[in-house]
């Protein structure tokens, strides 16, 4: 596999892109036309499947990083069951690819170029595919750079362009729909942001872990912010039963935007930022299928399939669909029960075989450090006896030393005077030669025990040495105090203050790291949900409660695409 890097900016942008592209196509009519004026809180549903999602990529990407999730699944599964395991994913990848594709060539054809045969369109599409697949996910990353920050942008405008044509009393009543509608368009909302399954073919890509979790939970609530906001505009502009009946919704919101007398065909130019943004989404899932190709081969190298994928991807989205509507039957009917089904059950699995291999490995490392505690306990006491006979060695030596000192004393004493009386300087000559030997056998055989005690004492030195610093610091401190209090004009009542410049930002700063970001996003999350909760249970008969939660939900919301940016930032400074 090539060594790629993309920053956690791009590949945020790039999971935003893949999502807001894909899902105003289609998504909002279905919303409307299950919830109808509550179709906007549908997009919750979809942040919390993904970010469960995301939750099991960051676990997988942490305990294997550098991995894509078709080398991970064989590293967990073994070669069959992870082969077999990958042929889902795959299958899932091309189910995406071949939906967005072919909703992008129908909405093109419909809207843009009725007069162009769709097999023109489906290969012009597939000569730009062949194109970046034989590139890297970098330069996608960077033509995505270029041009969502104007999707982003222009979805944010859309309620002061259309400032003029909406009206917020369309909005109410909210929260009245029963509770069952709200579920099931927030099932079906779900079902699209099983594209998250993407990102899976570029874990490899951020070696960080905590990067790569910020990115992907920074993107996905980008993307659900902006579709609440294309789906409150589209309520508030052509009405809940309106809305649920327009094949592309988006498209007719950028029709009705009138600057002045002389621009108007501003839909034009919002197309032209949102063409070759979706071609990224449909190039990045082009990207995750020969990435996941190439893991069935020897050849890690998946752009030498681009042309041959290519091709076959030109076959396979022509004679998937016939046409439009079945492409929509498709998207709203056929492909939600599946990513439901599926999905959860493949994360859940990946997730238990990854906990089971951790505590697997957890448990012989454990008997492995026993192992070797046992194996240097041991050593120790080889050690130990043989420090033992060392001494009891150099003993031995020393008395022998010293018995050889006494003979060559007394054979010295006979050869002078023959057992005469030696003169008293000669005597004490000998006196002094054997206290010396007798010294020297002494500290010979006493040498093991000191080298002992000098390495206890050591040891106590140093606590002592470091117990009178210590106590001289505090010493010291407290002189100093003292003097600073005398220093004081306020004298000795008033305390004394040790400012440091910027200390009360470093503070303030690491108190506000990644995990409390982490969790005021969750906290945020889950207040909108109660909200929610609340709002539906009193809005029927109290619609001014409804409306508090429906505003309080929209604050929640947007706090945490903020609380998410900020988590992304802090990652990106680790």
């Amino acid at each position: 596999m090539r060594n790629q890097t993309i920053s956690h900016r791009q590949l945020a942008w790039l999971i935003a892109a893949g999502f807001m592209t894909s899902t105003t196509i289609l998504l909002p009519q279905q919303l409307a036309l299950y919830s109808g004026n509550d179709a906007w809180f549908a997009p919750l549903f979809c942040a919390i499947y993904a970010l469960l999602a995301c939750y099991v990529f960051y676990r997988l990407a942490k305990r294997y990083p550098g991995q894509t999730i078709f080398q991970i699944t064989k590293l967990l599964a073994g070669k069959w069951i992870g082969s077999l395991l990958n042929i889902i994913i795959l299958f899932n990848i091309w189910l995406i690819f071949v939906r967005n594709s072919r909703l992008f060539i129908n909405f093109v054809k419909l809207n843009l170029l009725p007069s162009t045969p769709e097999e023109i369109l489906l290969l012009l599409l597939v000569v730009v595919l062949i194109y970046y697949g034989s590139t890297s996910i970098e330069v996608t990353a960077r033509v995505n750079e270029l041009f969502f920050p104007f999707l982003f942008l222009s979805t944010l405008m859309l309620p002061i362009l259309l400032s003029n044509e909406l009206s917020i009393y369309q909005l109410e009543p909210v929260l009245v729909k029963p509770a069952s509608d709200l579920t099931l368009s927030g099932l079906i909302a779900s079902s699209w942001y099983g594209d998250v399954i993407v990102v899976g073919a570029f874990l490899h890509t951020i070696y960080n872990s905590k990067q790569l979790y910020s990115a992907m939970r920074h993107g996905i609530l980008l993307s659900v912010f902006g579709l609440t906001i294309l789906c409150i505009v589209g309520i508030a502009v052509l009405g809940a039963n309106t809305l649920g009946k327009e094949n592309y919704p988006s498209y007719v919101l950028a029709e009705q935007i009138h600057i002045s007398d002389f621009l108007d065909r501003v839909e034009l130019i919002l197309f032209s930022i949102y063409f070759p943004t979706f071609l990224v989404s449909i190039m990045t899932a082009f990207l995750a299928l020969l990435i996941g190709v190439a893991s069935f081969t020897k050849t890690r190298d998946y752009t030498f399939y681009s042309r041959s994928m290519g091709w076959l991807m030109l076959l396979a989205v022509y004679l998937a669909f016939p046409g439009g509507p079945e492409t929509r039957t498709f998207a709203t009917y056929s492909f939600p029960p599946f990513v439901l089904t599926v999905q959860p059950v493949l994360f859940l699995v990946l997730l238990m075989l990854a906990l089971w291999k951790k505590t697997t490995r957890s448990g012989h490392e454990k008997g492995q450090q026993e192992e070797e505690e046992g194996a240097n306990g041991k050593e120790e006491e080889r050690d130990g006896s043989r420090e033992e006979r060392e001494a009891r060695k150099m003993q031995k030596e020393g008395q022998e030393e010293q018995a050889q000192g006494g003979e060559e004393s007394r054979v010295s004493h006979h050869a002078h005077g023959g057992g005469e009386s030696q003169p008293p300087q000669q005597a004490d000559d000998g006196k002094e030669s054997r206290i010396a030997h007798s010294a020297q056998g002494d500290e010979d055989s006493q040498a093991p025990n000191r080298a002992r005690e000098n390495k206890e004492g050591g040891a106590g030195d140093r606590e002592r040495v470091l117990r009178e610093e210590s106590e001289t610091g505090k010493g010291r401190s407290g002189r100093e105090d003292a003097v600073s209090a005398s220093g004081n004009h306020g004298g000795a009542d008033q305390p004394t203050y040790r400012h440091t410049p910027g200390s009360a930002a470093k503070k303030l700063k690491k108190r506000w790291s990644l995990p409390v970001w982490r969790r005021v996003t969750h906290l945020l999350l889950g207040l909108g949900i109660v909200l929610i909760a609340a709002g539906h249970g009193f809005g029927l008969n109290h619609q001014w409660v409804g409306l508090l939660c429906a505003i309080g939900y929209a604050v929640c919301l947007t706090l945490a695409v903020l609380t998410t940016y900020m988590e992304s930032k802090k990652a990106g400074s680790q």
